[in-house]
């Protein structure tokens, strides 16, 4: 419509119909180009705000975290007590927390434990114990709920699984996997290597350290000499001329002639 407008007014003016149209063009050209930004900037404003409801559905799935520790398993011998840690975090705090041990008994999931976490800092009471010779030993101060394995045998060894269950986050399923391994005895490392290696360093460092001692002293006494020698060369050119000038005044005096 803006365009017939144009048009109509360009062939009113008779004067000037060339210079119009060309006016016309180029402002619908301008119109056009505008028009596709701001399509483009839209998709991009549509496309960043689907990133970010992505990006919140992914936090909010991932609010819970069960953890077994930076190393997820053991090496203990058998007879002894051991501790299978596990703490749970969550950021946007629990409220009846599920959580339970389970025991992988070739690929049939055996019950430990089980309790319920009412809230953040409370302790879970009462905790279900399915296992013979296991404890409880979390607290809810610490978000802990790791349990203690005494007097373990070899029936014991295997993989743990440490779950958890926040209502809060609609049913969402969280899970660390911990592992025993039982043993008769100990294995006793051979630390040969280690100690070859820290020798080795050990020696280069001081021969380093001896290298830069040695140097620094050799500088220190180089140091001192030309500072001697500087010194005995200025008394030396100072005593040359405290005698060059004696020797100057005496020959300097003037003779007074003799009267007849």
């Amino acid at each position: 419509m803006f365009y017939m407008f144009l048009s109509g007014y360009c062939r009113n003016a008779r004067h000037l119909p060339s210079f119009c149209f060309e006016c016309v063009n180029l402002l619908l050209h301008f119109l056009q180009r505008y028009r596709l930004n701001r399509a483009r900037s839209f998709q991009i404003t549509e496309s960043l705000q689907d990133q970010l409801r992505r990006d919140r559905g992914v936090w909010s799935a991932q609010g819970l975290e069960m953890s077994t520790g930076k190393v997820p398993f053991l090496e203990a011998l058998n007879g002894s007590t051991v501790i299978l840690p596990c703490t749970y975090a969550s950021c946007i705090g629990i409220k009846n927390l599920y959580f339970n041990w389970q025991y992988n008994d070739n690929g049939t999931m055996q019950k430990v434990c089980e309790s319920v976490i009412p809230l953040d800092g409370m302790d879970p009471h009462p905790v279900s114990i399915f296992r013979e010779r296991v404890d409880f030993i979390g607290t809810g101060d610490h978000n802990n709920i790791s349990i203690l394995l005494w007097n373990i045998t070899f029936e014991d060894e295997g993989q743990y699984t440490c779950f958890g269950r926040n209502p809060k986050e609609k049913g969402k399923n969280h899970s660390a996997i911990f592992t025993l391994v039982v043993v008769d005895e100990l294995r006793v490392v051979d630390n040969t290597l280690t100690i070859i290696i820290a020798s080795a360093v050990g020696g280069a460092i001081a021969l380093l350290m001896t290298f830069m001692l040695v140097k620094n002293f050799i500088l220190f006494v180089l140091f001192k000499i030309e500072e001697k020698k500087k010194i005995e060369c200025l008394v030396q050119s100072s005593s040359a001329d405290e005698t060059n000038n004696v020797s100057g005044s005496k020959t300097s005096k003037p003779t007074t002639p003799k009267k007849k």
